[in-house]
């Protein structure tokens, strides 16, 4: 700060006074000099821009020296600027008030030019140094607070691997605080519209997202802007946007009923793929800084790692658990030769389990209809219905008809959404019978001929994945294998028992032979 920069205001009720001591500064290089009559004028201009000297006369109407420099002292926003007090009063009991009060330092009228200069020049000085140490305390206090926050998210994703629901609660809490904003959204894509998945905030406002969770912006508004460019949006105020200017409906009640002035969204990428967007909101008008746009987007790029970790982590948790499902059913089949129900039933039981669906059945093909041979975890009255009729003959719009048809594997996302569930009693009966809502059903194949199939279902609406499917299909391979293993373990054992009943018969033969002979002679 040079002398040229400094602000000065200088508090006199008289006028020559005022213009004397401007012109005295204005000669030392400082020309950055307001002035004020009273009191009452000082404290308004002191709360409207910053100061970095205050020349205060102590004797004035209304509102005097004494009470200004009170009023200073307690308002933490201007109890640093320092104040010289200049007054005709010469008393040490004067001087001491105002030291007490809080002064930096005290001239008497008239004043010594020489020593105005000097207790100016070290007045300014002192407050260059706070200036400084206060910004660096400040750099030092933010540095601190993006550092335990960015720990206080590692140590939660570290504690929750595959949680992200904590770890986005905590991003997006950190986030708003550091960088002082009234409340936030964290969002993820889904389809051409944002999924809000963490809040913060006026309970107002939490209410109202968990309400309406997913929002489709148009390109005018600041998310569309995002999903469009891929971009920061850094709106200083929302009501100077055209589309709160025109009414948007958003918009409005955003700034109406949210309060929101400063908005802030930042981008979660993916190399350039839009994972999602981070929102934050003011309730004034007061721009986010470049390092609370930093910190932002700290949190968008963590955000973005956590996803993707958790991806990984699901899909090796998927891998472990296929395998030890696949491993578990080749153990049964190794131990239970020929003993097809509990192979299908560990089979079935395994699939279910580690695709998360709710329940599942596993059904033969014979004579043009489907035998159920296997149930796992089915609700009680489907399950009875299927005691009590085994063989199915679905209609061709069925999944199972389907499958039967076209020996392709046939995922169903919404039961009832599907053509079928409106024109077919039967099933409209089967899907509330169970509460099926996705299910899956995957054909048992030997050689091109449809063996059976085997159907898992969830009670609702979330597709199977290409890794789930491709686990039934396995065990709908190893169930034919073992269909297979046991009719030749049959033929074998019908082998043997021939040749076995055969080889008696020989040994009666020729035991009855010899006893013959032996008659004879």
């Amino acid at each position: 700060m040079s002398d040229t920069e400094a602000a000065l205001l200088i508090v006199d009720d008289i006028e020559d006074n005022r213009f004397a001591l401007s012109r005295r500064l204005a000669r030392e290089g400082y020309l950055n000099v307001t002035t004020a009559a009273d009191g009452r004028q000082a404290l308004d201009l002191l709360n409207s821009r910053p100061f970095d000297l205050v020349l205060l006369d102590i004797m004035m109407p209304n509102v005097n020296g004494y009470e200004v420099l009170a009023e200073m002292k307690a308002d933490e926003r201007l109890r640093h600027i320092p104040v010289i007090m200049i007054s005709a009063v010469d008393e040490i009991d004067s001087v001491i008030r105002c030291i007490e009060l809080g002064a930096e330092d005290y001239l008497p009228k008239p004043f010594n030019p020489t020593l105005l200069r000097a207790r100016v020049g070290a007045c300014l000085e002192r407050k260059r140094l706070y200036d400084q140490v206060t910004a660096r305390t400040r750099e030092l206090t933010e540095a601190l607070e993006q550092q335990t926050a960015t720990s206080e998210v590692l140590q939660v994703i570290s504690r929750s691997p595959g949680e992200l629901e904590s770890v986005f609660q905590t991003m997006l809490e950190n986030a708003t605080r550091i960088c002082e904003a009234k409340f936030g959204v964290m969002w993820l894509c889904e389809g051409e519209g944002f999924r809000s998945v963490a809040l913060h905030g006026p309970a107002a406002h939490v209410e109202e997202r968990r309400r309406e969770p997913v929002i489709y912006p148009g390109p005018e508004l600041p998310l569309g802007r995002v999903a469009r460019t891929r971009q920061i949006v850094h709106i200083a105020d929302i009501r100077t946007e055209p589309a709160y200017i025109e009414r948007s409906p958003t918009f409005v009640g955003l700034v109406d009923a949210g309060g929101a002035r400063t908005f802030l969204a930042v981008p979660m990428l993916k190399e350039s793929e839009l994972i999602g967007a981070i929102s934050i909101y003011r309730q004034e008008v007061r721009p986010f800084s470049e390092k609370q746009i930093e910190l932002v987007q700290n949190f968008a790029n963590q955000a973005v790692i956590a996803i993707e970790n958790t991806r990984l982590l699901n899909e090796l948790r998927e891998s472990l658990l296929q395998q030890t499902a696949t491993s578990e059913v080749l153990q049964v089949i190794s131990s239970s030769p020929g003993d097809l129900e509990v192979v299908f039933q560990k089979m079935l039981q395994n699939a279910t389990r580690a695709c998360d669906a709710k329940f599942g059945n596993m059904l033969l093909f014979e004579g043009g209809a489907f035998r159920t041979v296997a149930l796992h975890n089915a609700p009680s009255a489907f399950a009875e219905e299927r005691q009590r009729n085994p063989v199915l003959r679905p209609n061709p719009g069925t999944g199972l008809g389907q499958v039967a048809s076209t020996k392709q594997t046939v995922q169903i996302a919404d039961a009832q959404a599907e053509p079928a569930y409106h024109s077919d009693p039967a099933r409209v009966a089967f899907v509330h019978l169970a509460g099926a809502r996705t299910f899956l059903t995957v054909p048992m194949l030997k050689e091109g001929e449809l063996v059976g199939a085997i159907a898992i279902y969830r009670q609702e609406v979330r597709p199977f994945t290409d890794k789930q499917i491709e686990l039934v299909s396995n065990f709908a391979k190893q169930a034919v294998i073992a269909i297979e293993n046991n009719r030749l373990l049959n033929e074998l054992r019908e082998s043997l028992q021939q040749q076995t009943a055969t080889a008696d018969v020989l040994k009666v033969i020729s035991r009855s032979t010899f006893d013959l002979q032996t008659h004879t002679r």
